[in-house]
């Protein structure tokens, strides 16, 4: 009798372990497919950030701007100056999305003009604070 229980509980031990590895191994393959999947994702995905830009205009190269526009590019508020006909990304503001109404999102996604520095600081202050 005692024979019989210890057979049969080495069995539904070995069986248990068995079952764990085939667990621990399909957890791992499905874990580096997910990786994989989710690395190819946003390796795939175009970069279409303002602070991606090469043509990032410094301060001490704004002489006389016609005019500022602060515009929402997906995942960041950008600023741009206007100088003689030509949009120079200047920088991204940390402003949090999420704290910003749809109205003013869909202004932002076509552009705000501001027309100085100072309604350019007026602005950076009201989405800053």
């Amino acid at each position: 009798m005692l024979k019989k229980f210890t057979r049969s509980l080495l069995i539904g031990f070995l069986v248990f372990l068995t079952g764990i590895l085939i667990f621990y191994a399909a957890f791992r393959i499905t874990y580096k497919k997910s990786v994989k999947a989710a690395s190819d994702a946003i390796s795939a995905q175009p970069t279409t950030s303002a602070s991606a830009q090469s043509n990032v205009l410094k301060e001490s190269e704004i002489i006389n701007p016609d005019y500022f526009i602060a515009r929402y590019d997906g995942k960041s508020l950008a600023i741009y100056c206007i100088s003689d006909g030509k949009e120079e990304f200047l920088y991204t503001l940390n402003a949090r999305i999420e704290d910003i109404s749809e109205s003013e999102l869909d202004e932002l996604r076509k552009g705000i003009t501001l027309r100085d520095k100072q309604a350019l600081a007026s602005f950076e202050e009201d989405f800053t604070s």
